[in-house]
């Protein structure tokens, strides 16, 4: 079964993932770029890509309006799309012409293609663009042999274009949450000097990792650990950087909390983990599509609150913990009252991973890539009307 991928660019949390399903039985599996690299991550491709993959030749036609913009073009992507070259398609979304032509053409050429989609109905866009939108969208949903939301948002976002649940099976966009939770276990001896290395010692640190856009919500965080008792010892790390980051210290003095408020840049990812460790915490208080990073700080055994508006929320964080890990996407006060909750309860990491055991396991590369090649081998041979797929995308 030759199935071709067409994605944006490399990913640290994508391309581990790509590498298990072109590890599954009877799988041919070619990955192909848009681009050499994300314009608005810092990353550095340090992980490997055991797969066979190619970076396409292309144009970003937004180049122009600066570094965060992109909007590829490659011919040669297009080309690919045909029976000769591949028996199924999976493209990385729609909002690049490449991806938009590529399933055009593999309807046009009786090629079953998949949608990868994060998106979600609580971000809010302009009516403009949601018009715009809603016939592409309905055209896709209605000739893509399946759909891979990341979860129950991006679910309902496909629902609102007219998918049909016998479509959607999910695919969440995962870390590697076995290997992290195994590194946690075997690192928790090394939490103490690592607290003290960065005179974290005797401090409830609360850690956010991602960009400083506006977006992401990092000025309600700090508005909320402003209203902390003083009394508390908390201590905020920031990791990360971007155009906000000016106005971000500027608020914290002015709340007279910069001492508290510690922006430590932009770390690399195999580097992450170290800080999952030392913290104790983590918030995403993003309107953001997914939000993996939330997930990985799950995997270390962190308690995780996010706000309303990031796409993973109702997935990864565990049933029993929703009412007191997610609050309104910008209500600084409902976060200030979460966080209050989570710091004086400090969380046992052994005790708390083996609670969660369960829970990680359904987000695991080989469960996920399963799920996957299971669907896109069944729309390649007429299925017996009795015979589901298994996993399909929840309610």
């Amino acid at each position: 079964m030759r199935i071709l991928v067409l994605t944006p660019a490399p990913t640290p949390y994508r391309d581990p993932f790509w590498a298990t399903v072109a590890r599954q039985p009877g799988v041919d599996l070619l990955v192909c770029y848009l681009a050499r690299e994300s314009r608005d991550r810092p990353w550095r491709i340090t992980w490997p890509r055991d797969f066979p993959y190619r970076e396409l030749p292309g144009v970003n036609l937004l180049a122009w309006r600066g570094p965060t913009e992109a909007c590829y073009w490659n011919p040669e992507g297009v080309r690919l799309v045909h029976p000769r070259h591949c028996d199924a398609l999976i493209v990385g979304g729609y909002n690049h012409p490449t991806l938009l032509a590529a399933m055009w053409h593999a309807r046009r050429r009786r090629i079953p293609f998949f949608l990868m989609s994060e998106s979600h109905l609580k971000n809010h866009r302009a009516a403009w663009r949601s018009a715009l939108k809603a016939p592409l969208l309905r055209w896709i949903t209605r000739n893509a042999a399946g759909l891979f939301p990341t979860g129950k948002l991006a679910a309902e976002y496909f629902r609102h274009y007219g998918a049909s649940d016998d479509k959607m099976v999910f695919v969440p966009n995962v870390p590697d949450v076995e290997r992290l939770t195994q590194w946690t276990l075997a690192n928790l001896p090394r939490r103490d000097a690592l607290r003290t290395k960065w005179n974290l010692t005797g401090k409830s640190v609360i850690l956010f990792v991602g960009r400083l856009i506006p977006k992401k919500g990092v000025h309600t965080l700090i508005e909320a650990c402003a209203r902390l008792s003083a009394e508390m010892p908390w201590h905020l790390v920031l990791i990360g950087e971007g155009t906000f980051r000016r106005h971000l210290e500027e608020l914290a003095r002015g709340l007279g909390i910069a001492g508290r408020v510690q922006l430590a840049g932009f770390v690399q990812p195999e580097s992450l983990p170290d800080w999952y460790l030392a913290a104790d915490a983590f918030v995403l208080p993003s309107s953001e599509t997914w939000g993996v990073v939330a997930l990985e700080a799950l995997a270390c055994g962190l308690p995780v609150i996010v706000s309303d508006q990031t796409g993973c929320g109702p997935d990864v964080i565990p049933t029993s913990e929703q009412a007191d890990c997610a609050f309104p996407f910008g209500d600084a006060a409902a976060l200030g009252a979460r966080l209050a909750g989570v710091c004086a309860r400090p969380a046992d990491r052994n005790e708390r991973l083996s609670r969660l055991e369960g829970h990680l396991r359904g987000f695991s590369y080989e469960a996920v890539a399963q799920r996957m090649v299971s669907t896109v081998s069944l729309s390649l041979k007429p299925a017996p009307a009795e015979c589901q797929v298994e996993a399909s995308c929840p309610a």
